[in-house]
């Protein structure tokens, strides 16, 4: 049994990190999404003492593409569903005492319910998720302990399949959106969705994408509003 880390081509392909997680030589090896904390519990070690600049976006949590013996995957996986988790959703707009839920699903519901009453922006509701010992220790230790629930984790809470890389680019499109709307352009919001989640794109792609059909639509919006200027004055 190995007791390192090693690397290979594009990665991490080998982790076999002490017994305790049962890791041998020929256990299988996927290449995975992982959260920092996940990261942590299957090596040890932060993020940042093992992998190099390259191999992780500067946009934690997630770190994509790392290979991982599926075994410390799932045993990671089963401690972390057998942790006590509550849920809520903050606004800024919101000056409510923490509500907690223990579904997400449930927080997601409750966070929409109180834009509509209070005429937010839904978008800049954040949920969050705690280990329900730290609920009664206050609100110091509530906000301390919180882990921030990341946007595909949100879609899939709703029945939606989505990948980290496509939350990101779901929260891209939110963005310009917002831009589009600001600026009195059309946005063709599922047409978006369509053409830039499921086909492999990182965010960086879908935002260089949207930031170019942006400064088109605003061109065409300027020479169409000169037009009509032009034509008012020749009556």
């Amino acid at each position: 049994m190995e007791a390192e880390i090693t690397r290979g081509e594009g990665g991490l392909y080998h982790l076999a990190v002490a017994g305790k997680h049962g890791l041998e030589r020929g256990d299988a090896v996927a290449r995975v999404d992982v959260t920092e904390q996940q990261f942590a519990a299957i090596t040890g070690k932060t993020p940042s003492e093992v992998l190099t600049g390259d191999q992780t976006s500067a946009r934690v949590p997630v770190i994509t593409g790392i290979h991982f013996s599926t075994r410390a995957i799932e045993n990671v996986n089963k401690l972390e569903q057998q942790k006590d988790y509550v849920y809520f959703s903050t606004h800024e707009g919101l000056n409510a005492e923490i509500k907690d839920f223990s579904s997400l699903k449930d927080a997601i519901e409750w966070g929409r319910v109180e834009c509509e009453l209070h005429d937010l922006n839904k978008r800049d509701t954040v949920i969050y998720r705690v280990e329900s010992e730290h609920i009664s220790q206050g609100i110091d230790a509530v906000m301390k302990n919180a882990e921030r629930v990341e946007r595909h984790e949100i879609e899939k809470a709703q029945g939606r399949d989505c990948t980290p890389e496509d939350g990101k680019i779901l929260e891209a499109i939110d963005r310009f959106e917002d831009k589009f709307r600001g600026e009195g352009l059309k946005f063709e919001r599922e047409k978006a969705e369509s053409d830039l989640l499921n086909h492999g794109f990182t965010r960086e792609m879908a935002e260089d994408a949207l930031g170019k059909q942006f400064v088109q639509a605003r061109e065409e919006h300027l020479e169409l509003q000169q037009q009509r200027d032009n034509s008012q004055d020749m009556h």
